[in-house]
């Protein structure tokens, strides 16, 4: 089944791209202009939003934001208006039944899988998708779609173009704090890179919205695998010190190799979003309490 989105002619508003954005931390003349940044929500219709350069390709994906999208998890609030929701956005999307995705299950761990058609069949099917317990997540599955829920993270939608010998490839990459400080991010794109041997040059990244830089505190230094390696994603004040997670998420991507300009990113932050009743953010619902809830991640080749 075709994705639904425009696969040519993509018509991409509000965007800027900016060498101010997520410096990386070793090299900062690694980054030019040539990675494209969103500042607004690029959406297909309403509670739909994506990424236009995938779509262009011929990826499916899309992810729930607006104040028409609603919560997609079945962790909080009422579980059959989630089912509801879940099934709307895949036939909205065209992306099929929503119990026959490929759910990861987060772990806020650096756990890779990268499963095979007949893998994913082995998957316990459930009302509410087959679930892979990880945080990294990769198939050549034709039609498969593979989805994630977050409210905070960054997460990575990838697409890996095919070769000789070589099929094509998606990928979720789900990485808070936790998974960036373990250096997940990195970790998937080396082994796309050096484990696959994958020309990088095929490699594409979407990143979705995410908890942005200095909001999110900490007391203890201990509760990081390696402090040091922050650099500068990492402030200390006077009693606490603050984090750049998804400007560390980015950074790892492009140290691993990935070419900056096959990398589009929302610079958008998911705790103001749930202030505006745009999405959800875990901290922010903690900050305030405010309802919980989570947006929906989607990819299909």
């Amino acid at each position: 089944m075709k994705c639904r989105f425009p696969t040519s002619e993509v018509a991409i508003h509000n965007i800027h791209c900016i060498v101010a954005f997520f410096p990386p931390r070793r090299s900062p003349s690694v980054l030019s202009f040539t990675m494209t940044v969103y500042t607004e929500p690029q959406y297909v219709q309403d509670g739909v939003a994506h990424f236009p350069r995938l779509s262009a390709m011929g990826v499916g994906n899309a992810f729930s934001w607006g104040a028409a999208a609603k919560n997609m998890t079945f962790s909080f609030g009422d579980k059959v208006a989630a089912k509801i929701a879940n099934n709307k956005f895949f036939t909205t999307c065209g992306f099929g039944r929503y119990k026959d995705a490929v759910v990861l299950h987060s772990e806020n761990s650096d756990r890779l899988l990268h499963l095979s058609a007949e893998e994913i069949a082995a998957l316990k099917p459930t009302a509410y998708g087959r679930f892979a317990r990880c945080d990294a997540l990769f198939t050549s599955a034709r039609d498969q779609v593979l989805a994630v829920k977050p409210a905070d993270c960054t997460v990575a939608t990838i697409y890996v173009e095919k070769s000789v010998g070589s099929p094509a490839m998606i990928g979720l990459v789900h990485a808070g704090w936790r998974g960036a400080d373990k250096r997940l991010p990195f970790h998937a794109a080396k082994y796309l890179i050096d484990t696959l041997k994958i020309d990088p040059a095929r490699i594409h990244i979407g990143l979705t919205p995410a908890l942005r830089k200095g909001i999110k505190r900490f007391q203890h230094a201990d509760e990081f695998h390696d402090k040091e390696a922050w650099g500068v994603y990492m402030t200390q004040h006077e009693n606490d010190f603050t984090i750049d997670e998804s400007g560390y998420v980015l950074s790892q991507y492009l140290e691993a190799g990935v070419p900056e300009a096959n990398i589009e990113a929302y610079d958008m932050d998911t705790y103001a979003a749930h202030a505006r009743g745009e999405s959800f953010s875990e901290l922010y619902s903690r900050d305030t309490g405010a309802t919980q809830g989570r947006f929906l991640v989607t990819v299909r080749m």
